[in-house]
C-alpha cells in the first residue's frame, strides 16, 4: 500500500478500528517514519439513533447493502458499488491529500530510492568482484542477488510512488492555479 492510500485510510477508516488494529496502523506509520497524529481525523460522537449514526460511511459513494446470518445473528454489510469506487476514491484522495504530506513522501521516496540503489550497486559490485577473481584465480563466485534483486526492485518501487505523487502534487497545484517547478 502506498503512503498516500494509507493516510486517506488514516484519515477517513480510522475512527471505527479496533484498538489492536490501531496499534498495527500506528506500528505502519511509525515504520513509515510519518506521524499518525498529522493525519487521524477528530473524533465525532453521534448521538443514539440520529441521523448520524445511521449514515452510510460515505455519502459520496454508492453501497450496495447485503444482510446475511452469522452464528445465527441478522447482520447488514455495505459494500461499495464496484464501478464507481475507484474513481471516486481517486477524486477523495486528491482532494484530502495535503501539499505537505506529498512533499514529504517525495522526500521520503527520494531517501529510498538511495538507500535501495546503493544495496542494489553494492551487490552488484560484490558479484562482479567475485567473478573476476574467479575467472582470474579460480574459485567461487558470490552472487549477491538478494541485494541485487531486492534493492532493484525497491528502488524502482520508490521511484514510481514519487512519480505518482509528483502528478498528484502537479494536479492539485494545477487545482489552486499554482504553477509547479520540479
Amino acid at each position: 500500500m502506498a503512503d498516500v492510500q494509507l493516510i486517506y485510510f488514516a484519515r477517513n477508516d480510522s475512527n471505527d478500528l479496533t484498538t489492536e488494529a490501531m496499534d498495527i496502523l500506528k506500528l505502519e506509520f511509525a515504520k513509515r517514519n510519518l506521524d499518525i497524529n498529522n493525519f487521524l481525523p477528530e473524533k465525532k460522537t453521534a448521538e443514539p439513533g440520529s441521523e448520524e449514526e445511521n449514515e452510510y460511511p460515505d455519502p459520496g459513494v454508492s453501497y450496495n447493502t447485503i444482510h446475511g446470518y452469522s452464528n445465527g445473528l441478522p447482520y447488514e454489510q455495505m459494500i461499495p458499488a464496484p464501478q464507481s469506487e475507484l474513481n471516486e476514491n481517486k477524486e477523495k484522495i486528491y482532494s484530502l491529500t495535503k501539499e505537505e504530506d506529498l512533499q514529504e513522501i517525495i522526500k521520503k521516496c527520494d531517501r529510498s530510492m538511495v538507500i535501495n540503489g546503493v544495496i542494489f550497486v553494492i551487490g552488484s559490485a560484490v558479484t562482479l568482484i567475485t567473478f573476476l577473481e574467479a575467472q582470474d584465480k579460480g574459485g567461487t563466485v558470490l552472487i549477491a542477488w538478494g541485494a541485487i534483486v531486492f534493492g532493484g526492485v525497491a528502488a524502482f518501487r520508490a521511484f514510481l510512488e514519487k512519480r505518482q505523487c509528483q502528478a498528484i502534487l502537479k494536479e492539485i497545484l494545477t487545482k489552486k492555479g499554482i504553477s509547479s517547478e520540479e
